[in-house]
């Protein structure tokens, strides 16, 4: 199971979800801890480790 970060850039709350459950393309997102609201960004490319 391949699991990706999501990490508020106000208040560092995190969340780990499946990578095939993360939206493809650009999404906004609410902060449920700050509200903030934040875009998440589909990454081009392979990841490298």
């Amino acid at each position: 199971m391949d699991l990706v970060n999501i990490i508020c850039p106000k208040c560092d709350y995190r969340k780990s979800m499946e990578r095939q459950k993360v939206p493809k393309g650009i999404t906004k997102k609410i902060c449920p801890n700050c509200q903030l609201g934040f875009l998440l960004i589909e990454e081009l490319g392979e990841q490298k480790q």
